[in-house]
């Protein structure tokens, strides 16, 4: 097998494209934060997000990575004729 080396000039067109390709990548995925943001304006007033830092926001975009189910037991309160062991809340659980 034999093998060309490239010159200088085809390795920074190759490094330039592939920066092109990578920032046009990260463009894209920003403009699809700003899209959604937007979107997410228009259905919820901009006074109720701002309050928000940015973690809190994150939180209340993505949610928990997981939900601690003791924790939620310690703090839920039932009413009427559901309880801890009532059928649905152990469906729910899923203990």
């Amino acid at each position: 097998m034999s093998y060309e080396l490239l010159t200088l000039n085809e390795r920074l067109k190759y490094m330039i494209n592939k920066d092109k390709i990578f920032i046009n990548e990260i463009k894209l995925g920003l403009n699809s934060v700003i899209i959604d943001f937007i979107m997410l304006i228009k259905i919820i007033p901009e006074k109720y997000i701002s309050c928000f830092n940015s973690d809190e926001f994150e939180l209340l975009v993505n949610g928990v990575p997981f939900i601690d189910i003791e924790d939620w037991k310690l703090f839920s309160t039932y009413k009427n004729k559901y309880s801890p062991t009532h059928k649905v809340d152990l469906l729910f659980i899923r203990r």
